[in-house]
């Protein structure tokens, strides 16, 4: 049975309908009715707003987070706590989770994917600069709009309610997206997220989630401990630099990995603008050869490719 809203209103923001829940809490489209514009909601789980540690967490890394400016980074608007609900007002965007548009099938093409992956990226670099590391990038966190833009979530509070399950036993993060070191309770940085979103990047491009298995036990166990089949294996067409991509990226070693994001983003761009000019080149080519057959006599072939020019005499 869907959630109701707490009240018609939270803070000065007027709640129109429930766009979504799960562990963290319920999601509301609302109306700013000072600005006039859409936001979105988020009222944190009953969970978070009862203990004071974590309510306290939520408000120092809702704060942190509310600092971030960038156009791969949902922006926060406004948080705070009314009638003992916790909030985060932020912007409300069009579009799709990336969850979704992977479980529709309904994934871009390949240079598409890897502008995706480049624009988390971008945002993550923009994040850790700042010490802020989100320690929970999955597919559900990633927002595609409808001009193709990604955006990351949940920035400073995703991670609550995993700390909350930490302490009774349970681990933290979304498991098939977690890092080794996330696993072992290793030190969490930078290359952490680096690791998630090649596993993120992994399943936009083979379909895929690269620790899949029917237990926790044995995802956990993976991630730790299994290498990886590369991408190309699932999928020949793969170009064989994004193989060599994803590997740092999932490298069990956080040293190993990216230690920048942004240097990932840089090759995964280079990479997209190499597939972009191939495409080019091609549909320029057989363009030319349809304009020349046109023309040609019927019965005459079109002209191939030129032979190369014989090499100089003597």
């Amino acid at each position: 049975m869907p959630t109701q809203p707490p009240a018609a209103t939270i803070g000065k923001y007027q709640i129109l309908h429930l766009v979504g829940e799960g562990a963290m809490g319920a999601v509301y489209r609302a109306l700013d009715p000072v600005l006039q514009r859409p936001v979105a909601i988020k009222v944190m789980s009953d969970a978070v707003a009862r203990e004071q540690e974590l309510r306290e967490r939520f408000l120092r890394e809702a704060q942190a987070a509310g600092s971030l400016q960038h156009p791969n980074v949902v922006t926060i608007y406004d948080f705070g706590e009314v009638d003992g609900h916790l909030y985060i007002a932020m912007e409300f965007l069009d579009g799709e989770d990336l969850e979704g548009l992977l479980a529709r099938g309904a994934a871009p093409a390949l240079p598409d994917k890897l502008q995706v992956a480049a624009d988390v990226l971008g945002g993550l670099s923009y994040a850790h600069k700042r010490g802020i590391v989100h320690r929970d990038i999955k597919p559900a966190n990633i927002r595609v709009t409808e001009d193709g833009r990604a955006k990351i979530m949940d920035f400073g509070v995703a991670h609550l309610t995993s700390q909350k399950m930490t302490r009774t036993g349970m681990t933290m993060g979304t498991p098939n997206y977690m890092a080794p070191e996330q696993v072992t309770a290793g030190p969490i940085g930078a290359p952490t997220d680096v690791f998630s979103l090649g596993a993120v990047l992994y399943e936009l491009l083979t379909g895929r989630k690269p620790f899949a298995a029917d237990t926790l036990h044995a995802v956990l166990y993976k991630i730790v401990s299994e290498p990886t089949p590369p991408p190309s294996a699932l999928v020949p067409t793969l170009p064989p630099e994004l193989d060599a991509i994803v590997a740092r990226a999932l490298a069990k070693d956080p040293a190993e990995r990216y230690q920048h994001a942004a240097d990932m983003a840089n090759d995964l761009t280079a990479l997209r603008a190499t597939l972009i000019t191939g495409v080019r080149a091609a549909s320029a080519s057989v363009s030319l050869n349809a304009r020349l057959s046109a023309t040609l006599p019927a019965g005459a072939a079109a002209p191939g490719p030129a032979a190369p020019a014989a090499p100089p005499a003597g």
